[in-house]
């Protein structure tokens, strides 16, 4: 892929193939179809089992909720002082009774792609799963991780002023994990949540606007 070109420009195709209980037929996919179809997969998966959950009469199922304490304000955890979303949230007299989470139900296989993104980011493409995106990269000089908090504090959408139905997709990050350290690398997950493609294709703009020279995204076997 040549510097500066987003995915979904990209000619480049790969095979994929969904695996699950059952697997499917092998398709072969612009990267930018792939990573849709990586994010339709968990949203198909989380509409079909909000729609179905089970609740008790008068209470209500909201989804994407931010977390917030017992007096109403913000949740906020760990150095980076983050907010997350629930996947959903059971509202009964209006008081939160539980707060509900969707896991994957399945994972896009395809083979390990190499790709340069933007002005020079060399990226390393393995499955992952939309709710659970790794990301492994060198530390940032002075451990500064700036432009990604500030993408997530951008999709995250603290205000809602992308969701303001509480309609599902609301186009809006779960959550970002702190980072662990491995060996020379650091790992963060990310939540994507309902956002966007855009919301990734930023992301990596995020990564490399910290001067990272190589990212991992998905769990290889071997690094």
């Amino acid at each position: 892929m040549r510097p500066g070109v987003r995915w979904r420009r990209s000619e480049r195709r790969v095979e994929a193939q969904r695996r699950s209980m059952s697997a499917g037929q092998d398709d072969v996919l612009t990267i930018g179809e792939l990573l849709a179809r990586v994010r339709a997969s968990y949203l198909d998966s989380f509409a079909r089992r909000l729609a179905s959950a089970s609740r008790a009469a008068g209470e209500r199922l909201i989804p994407e909720v931010t977390v917030c304490q017992a007096d109403g304000e913000v949740a906020r955890a760990g150095a980076l002082d983050l907010p997350r979303r629930a996947d959903a949230c059971v509202f009964a007299d209006e008081v939160i009774a539980g707060l509900v989470h969707f896991d994957s139900e399945e994972m896009l296989a395809f083979e390990p792609l190499s790709l340069v993104w933007g002005d020079g980011l060399d990226v390393d493409l393995y499955p992952f799963t939309w709710d659970a995106c790794e990301l492994r990269f060198t530390p940032p000089e002075d451990d500064d991780l700036g432009p990604l908090v500030a993408w997530f504090r951008r999709w995250f959408d603290e205000g809602d002023e992308r969701a303001l139905t509480n309609e599902f997709p609301g186009g809006v990050v779960h959550s970002l994990s702190e980072p662990v350290e491995d060996g020379d690398f650091w790992i963060i997950v990310v939540d994507l949540g309902s956002a966007r493609l855009r919301a990734f294709e930023e992301l990596l703009d995020a990564i490399s606007a910290m001067g990272r020279p190589r990212l991992v995204v998905g769990r290889p076997q071997r690094l």
